[in-house]
């Protein structure tokens, strides 16, 4: 997990990427990908870095392992953006603190039905 310190990096054509959440596989590729992103980063302009690490991501049944975990309010947002841009994910999830806890409420699961599970 890349939290307040960068541990682990992802190299995709020449940049450098330290996604939140990174889990790799037996061979040491990267199996899936889990972004938590910022208001201000479901925009446009994480196009290119949502498609890049898309890229390295292992595919699923049907789609590549990324899972984008965004502020309560703008999943739909989000899916815009990934679906308009050509980006292929696994996953949105919606993130909010309630009571002190974190709550991550799935929006859209692409791949397996026992990924879309309230926490």
């Amino acid at each position: 997990m890349n939290d307040e310190e960068k541990r682990f990096a992802v190299h995709v054509e020449g940049e450098t990427y330290y996604p939140s959440i990174v889990v790799l596989e037996a061979g040491g590729g990267v199996r899936e990908i889990g972004l938590v992103e910022t208001r201000e980063e479901v925009a446009e302009g994480s196009l290119p870095r949502w498609r890049a690490l898309s890229q390295v991501c292992s595919k699923g049944r049907a789609h590549r392992k990324l899972f984008l975990y965004v502020p309560r309010g703008l999943e739909e947002k989000a899916q815009r953006l990934l679906e308009d841009g050509g980006v292929d994910y696994d996953g949105i999830r919606g993130y909010h603190v309630e009571n002190q806890f974190l709550r991550v409420t799935p929006f859209e699961t692409r791949n397996d039905e026992y990924d879309h599970a309230v926490t």
